[in-house]
């Protein structure tokens, strides 16, 4: 078969890409093929009916890494799947590729894998389709000197010559055929069943790959840069994500109207808070600070009151007294009721009760 170039990869180029115009086929619903001119291929069969079924089973003699991370990140919804099976009859191909898709994970997946060295960049899909292989949401056996291709749904079956493989499922010329198992003819029914069984049987027959196939994977990813581990420790400090892991914080901030430079100033100074335990914010006049902090004690609230630290919760405000009021209505203006203000003259007093008064709120906050 003659092969067409595509940058740096050769694709199989049929002699259907020149086909008759007048050349007539059967459904794609009951014969899944590869058929480029009529914009169709067996890829849709399978992925319809994946996503049609709560479980899944997959037969196949060959596959690759590459389309399993694309198919069950990109085509799949795997929300709504519970589980799809996949007996394989050799290793699947690991070539790596130079570069995998941006994908959002979860924080404590990210954190896991960044740990262990690994790239986010480059290896997200991997990292999701691992967690899927973990989580129980796809399960993998091999089986030695297997070759036969069964793709089995709630309602319908494939079977023919298609592997579950880019080639097999788009590219290469094959023939398959598409019975329905509640089908009003009793040959298709039977049919179904049949291939069902046979899937099954197989199944049962392969041996647990799990471990082996999460190797694979992990062997796939790059290990992380130190320019990418800095660039996502800068990024954590000024985008402020975390703010979304507490919903009521992260509403209260969305209705607080924050300047960019205010919300990268609340990443930074927290963090300088959290590791430091104290914060100079020197910003020049009308840049906002009055807001900036007011906000600040607000996010130091919520994360005293998050790490167990409520008796460190009382937040003072020592102010020039020309400023006292802007300081509370600013306060009162972002919906914080726990933060008092004073005036620094105050403390020069030392002979008044509120001067005390106020050293002991000081020594509390």
């Amino acid at each position: 078969m003659a092969k067409k170039s595509k940058g740096n990869e050769s694709e199989p180029l049929s002699n259907l890409d020149n086909e008759n115009s007048n050349m007539k086929w059967p459904p794609n619903a009951l014969f899944p093929l590869n058929l480029p001119s009529e914009k169709r291929n067996v890829k849709q069969e399978v992925i319809k009916d994946i996503n049609s079924s709560e479980n899944y089973l997959i037969n196949t003699g060959f596959s690759s890494l590459g389309n399993i991370i694309d198919i069950f990140n990109a085509d799949v919804d795997i929300s709504t799947i519970n589980s799809v099976r996949i007996l394989l009859g050799s290793e699947p191909d690991s070539r790596p590729r130079k570069f995998w898709k941006r994908v959002d994970l979860q924080k404590e997946i990210k954190d896991y894998w960044l740990e262990r060295g690994y790239s986010l960049l480059k290896g997200g899909n991997i990292i999701k389709t691992i967690e899927y292989i973990r989580t129980g949401k796809l399960h993998f056996k091999i089986s030695d000197n297997f070759h036969a291709k069964l793709y089995i749904g709630e309602s319908h079956a494939i079977s023919g010559s298609s592997n579950f493989s880019k080639n097999g499922l788009s590219q290469q010329l094959e023939a398959n055929a598409r019975v329905h198992k509640n089908s009003i003819i009793l040959f298709e029914k039977q049919q179904y069943e049949g291939m069902e069984q046979i899937a099954e049987n197989y199944y049962k027959l392969g041996q647990d790959y799990k471990d082996e196939i999460i190797d694979l994977l992990e062997k796939l990813m790059s290990i992380t840069s130190w320019e990418e581990a800095l660039a996502r420790a800068i990024a954590e400090i000024l985008e402020c994500n975390w703010f979304k892991e507490f919903p009521q914080l992260y509403e209260k901030l969305n209705n607080i109207s924050l300047w960019p430079a205010q919300r990268y100033g609340l990443g930074q100074a927290l963090y300088i808070l959290q590791t430091q335990g104290c914060v100079l914010i020197a910003d020049p006049t009308g840049s906002g600070k009055t807001k900036l902090i007011s906000t600040l004690q607000l996010l130091l609230f919520y994360w005293l009151w998050e790490s167990d630290r409520i008796n460190k919760s009382y937040i003072l405000t020592i102010c020039p007294p020309i400023v006292q009021n802007n300081w509370h209505q600013e306060s009162v203006d972002i919906g914080f009721a726990q933060s008092s203000q004073v005036s620094m003259g105050l403390l020069s007093h030392s002979h008044k009760c509120r001067h005390r008064n106020i050293l002991k709120k000081n020594s509390n906050s």
